[in-house]
């Protein structure tokens, strides 16, 4: 079992970090070998019995009590990678403590000891402080299941800002605890059963165990570690091994010199020590697919950069972090592509969450987010997910699919889509449904592609996908709720606010609860032309679960007036699904005529006709739409033929 790793950090001195470290130090020594490195002088090198002689003043001071701590003082934070590596063959804990932010090393001190306790005084400046850790943390790509933040001497009446998904333990410290400090005594021993001496058990029994940089301790290593595709064995370990040096030296962030700055000095790095390796098998083409991967891992997502870059990729899903499968052409088919390990994928999960101030940890283990380009992002690690951490991306393309290219993918008729375009010129209100992975949101840009440049559009989603071309568009996303359970920003909150911003048309990306029967409410009250998706299988599902979700609103509306506003607000529901052979498909488009009695009517205008060994065709019904009826009577020109049966 090797010697864990634990780094006390703070903004800058004074804090109480030392004290901590003394004292945590003291009660982990008593069932444990606890290895106290000093990088600066400590507060606490009086407990020597003469001041700055080798070795510490720790063993002394802590002697009488029958508690062992091996003490070392380190002339600099280049010191401590040549002093861990003599401790590699050692059981128990090293604390390491004197760094700051204003240490340029730091992030290369959490390089070696992969967890970090981020230390300040539970003060309005230690919030403030606190605030600038958090950021440095997330620079520095730790995950935040490797950090604990501590508060010393917080104050019971202040409120200690909310740390989404990082745990935190507040160490009370009265005036006479404070004064013991100063004096280089340890209050854990002095006061054992007071509150400071409690909450030091609680930190002590919840420290992390440094995953990011390595197997959990005590976990072995995997009997075959998995590779990347294309390189060979001999190149594996060269990159094993680049990668775990310039994590070590340089750390996972911006040391103070700002990300441009430090993006730049590590790719100059990582070309050094490239041009340094003088193996006859490192060709100039294997060094280049070397620092390529060298920089996708520390800068980006690691080994979902290249699945992320295949056009044909519309799908990437991670199970575990040795298996991943990939969409191709609506086929699902498995990847070489691996993570190193567990905790490799942790991190990659969380580059992609924290940019998003979306978190997940053991309190919040599932999380939906977006990739800068709008991917849409999920992800659930344990305990849910049993066999490791899952991760889910819908890719989106960097130019979305037009009318004309759906259509040139035999995906809808000409006729259909001439159809389409003429209904959302004359604001007709538009459900499109389908199953997952149908295609829905893609066939919703390519509507929203025909509203006039001079409206006003407000768009509302969970996470922002849409991607409309014209200048006038508002795009708002619903928010989670946050540590506490507070703060959530529903889309029907969305909804009801959209109202007020004088919008023109209202594009929902999905209605998936209550906020349909305010959806409806807008469509009946001067909102024309507003579009939507929705889960069903069919045109008639889809009016049946529209209805399910109007009963969810919370109103206790009899059926047949929810029936009566879904008549008069929704026009068309175009149903789009995906074949057996992966191609997505528009099979219907119905208009709903109304009411009968008390059930809703629609008619068919296209339907899909499935081909014996063929594709199939999408057809007209042979029935004109009604608004066409309408708009031929107000003296409008329209083309009649799309309605025409083949």
């Amino acid at each position: 079992m090797s010697l864990r790793r634990l780094l006390l950090l703070s903004a800058q001195g004074g804090g109480g970090r030392s004290t901590l470290a003394v004292n945590l130090a003291f009660h982990l020594a008593q069932t444990q070998t606890v290895w106290l490195l000093e990088l600066t002088s400590l507060p606490f090198s009086e407990l020597a019995p003469h001041r700055g002689q080798e070795p510490g003043g720790l063993d002394a001071a802590l002697e009488p009590s029958g508690v062992g701590v091996r003490h070392r003082r380190l002339g600099c934070a280049a010191d401590l990678g040549p002093c861990l590596r003599g401790l590699e063959t050692q059981e128990g804990l090293a604390l390491v403590d004197g760094a700051t932010l204003e240490n340029g090393d730091w992030t290369a001190l959490l390089g070696h000891c992969g967890a970090a306790l981020w230390v300040e005084r539970g003060d309005l400046q230690g919030c403030r402080r606190m605030q600038v850790g958090l950021r440095a943390l997330a620079s520095a790509h730790l995950p935040l299941s490797s950090a604990r933040a501590v508060w010393m001497g917080s104050d019971p009446a202040l409120p200690l800002p909310e740390l989404p998904g990082l745990r935190s333990h507040a160490l009370p410290l009265d005036a006479r605890a404070w004064e013991r400090s100063a004096q280089a005594r340890l209050v854990a021993q002095d006061e054992p059963h007071g509150a400071f001496c409690r909450a030091l058990r609680s930190l002590a029994g919840d420290l992390p165990q440094g995953v990011a940089y390595g197997p959990p301790q005590g976990a072995a290593e995997p009997a075959e570690r998995p590779t990347v595709p294309g390189l060979p064995p001999q190149a594996q370990q060269l990159l094993d091994a680049l990668g775990a040096g310039l994590r070590r030296d340089l750390g996972q962030g911006s040391t103070g010199i700002g990300p441009e700055a430090w993006e730049q000095r590590l790719r100059d790095e990582a070309q050094q020590r490239l041009a340094r390796e003088e193996a006859p098998w490192l060709g100039p083409e294997l060094r280049s697919q070397l620092l390529k991967r060298l920089l996708q891992d520390m800068l980006g997502l690691g080994p979902l950069e290249d699945l992320l870059a295949d056009p044909g990729i519309s799908e990437i899903m991670v199970n575990r972090h040795d298996q991943v499968f990939v969409e191709r052409s609506g086929r699902l088919t498995p990847s070489p592509t691996r993570f190193r390990d567990e905790a490799h994928l942790r991190t990659v999960i969380e580059r992609i969450v924290w940019p998003l101030g979306r978190r997940i940890d053991e309190s919040a283990p599932k999380v939906d987010a977006r990739l800068p380009d709008g991917s849409r992002v999920n992800a659930i690690i344990p305990p849910l997910a049993v066999k490791g951490s899952c991760l889910t991306i819908r890719k989106f393309p960097a130019s979305r699919l037009g009318m004309d290219e759906l259509v040139a993918r035999d995906a809808l008729s000409p006729a259909c889509a001439a159809f389409l375009r003429q209904a959302v010129l004359s604001r007709q209100n538009i459900l499109v449904s389908g199953g997952t992975g149908s295609g829905k949101t893609t066939l919703l840009n390519a509507l929203s592609a025909f509203i006039p440049p001079g409206e006003r559009i407000v768009t509302i989603e969970d996470s922002a996908e849409l991607k409309l071309q014209q200048a006038h568009v508002v795009t708002l996303e619903s928010r989670p709720p946050n540590l506490e359970g507070q703060g959530a920003v529903s889309i029907r909150d969305l909804v009801v606010n959209a109202l007020r911003m004088r919008p023109d048309r209202i594009v929902i990306g999905e209605c998936r609860g209550g906020e349909a029967l305010d959806m409806l409410q807008a469509m009946n009250t001067g909102h024309e032309g507003s579009l939507t998706t929705l889960h069903a299988n069919s045109t008639r599902d889809a009016l049946h679960r529209l209805e399910t979700l109007c009963l969810m609103g919370g109103l206790e509306l009899p059926l047949k007036v929810i029936r009566q506003q879904v008549a008069s607000a929704i026009d068309l529901v175009v149903q789009i699904g995906r074949l057996r052979d992966g191609r997505r498909q528009v099979l219907a488009v119905a208009e709903l005529t109304g009411m009968e009695g008390d059930t809703l009517s629609a008619q068919d205008l296209f339907e899909f006709h499935p081909g014996a060994g063929e594709k199939g065709r999408l057809e007209a019904s042979g029935l004109p739409a009604r608004f066409y009826q309408d708009l031929k009577a107000d003296g409008e020109t329209l083309d009649f033929g799309v309605f025409a049966m083949a």
